[in-house]
Parts: structure tokens; C-alpha cells; sequence
């Protein structure tokens, strides 16, 4: 359900489609996916799966490429990564390896704040949907 909210709201599938009935506003915006909103550039879904975490990158260097990969080659502000990193709680588990099945690596609740925060990095997001990321 949230991927389909988000799919609608980011304007990925039309809104108009029949399997959708009803319309989704965002504060006072009766179509979200306007230019006004602008949420097309700003709205990051987040699944429930750590499947796209690469296992043998540390917490800092998943955060660090994510980055990249939304923003290009910007400077990081070191200040602001450290500030978020003591927010999500992970500043202890920076250089730990996430890891998966196979490798150990951080614990399931901090790869999941790993997920967010891979997710929120990008300069623009402001809206992040969460798709049951306290299950478990």
C-alpha cells in the first residue's frame, strides 16, 4: 500500500488509473505530483528489506555513496554526517561492516536506520515513506 501511495503521490503511475479511486493531497495541493510540490524530486520510499545494503561497506561508506549517488560530487560537510549519525544512533558503528548472512556486520535494528538514513541523505528529500520499518 505505501509503495502505490508513494508511486501515486511522486507521479511514478497516474493517478487517473483504474485501479486507484479517491485523490491524495498534500497539504493543500489536490495533485501532488505538480511542479509545486515538487515531490517527484523530494519523496523517498524505504522497503522493508535491507536487500540493497552492500554487505561488505561499512555504515559510513553506505551513507557516503548514497550521497554520491543522489547528489554527485559534493563535498560532504563532515559536521552535518556526524550529526546525523549520533541522531540515528549508528556514530559508534560507523566503520562496522553491515553485513549480512554471511558476514557479521551491525545488529538488524541498525541496519534498518541504515536503510533510512541511506534513503534521506539526498539534499532534497523531505517526505520519507517507511514501509514497516519497525517490523521485527
Amino acid at each position: 500500500f505505501m509503495r502505490a501511495v508513494c508511486d501515486v503521490i511522486t507521479g511514478a503511475v497516474s493517478s487517473q488509473a483504474d485501479q486507484f479511486e479517491g485523490e491524495i493531497k498534500v497539504g493543500n495541493l489536490v495533485d501532488p505530483s505538480t511542479s509545486e510540490a515538487n515531490l517527484r524530486r523530494t519523496a523517498s520510499f524505504v522497503d522493508q528489506s535491507d536487500l540493497t545494503l552492500t554487505p561488505i561497506l561499512t555504515v559510513e561508506e553506505t551513507i557516503k555513496f548514497a550521497r554520491l549517488c543522489a547528489e554527485g560530487d559534493l563535498p560532504f560537510l563532515d559536521e552535518s554526517m556526524d550529526a546525523l549519525f549520533k541522531l540515528m544512533g549508528l556514530d559508534h558503528v560507523a566503520g562496522t561492516v553491515v553485513g549480512d548472512a554471511d558476514i557479521r556486520g551491525v545488529s538488524g535494528g541498525q541496519k534498518r536506520r541504515v536503510k533510512v538514513m541511506e534513503m534521506a541523505v539526498g539534499i532534497n528529500t523531505t517526505t520519507l515513506f517507511l514501509d514497516e520499518i519497525t517490523n521485527g
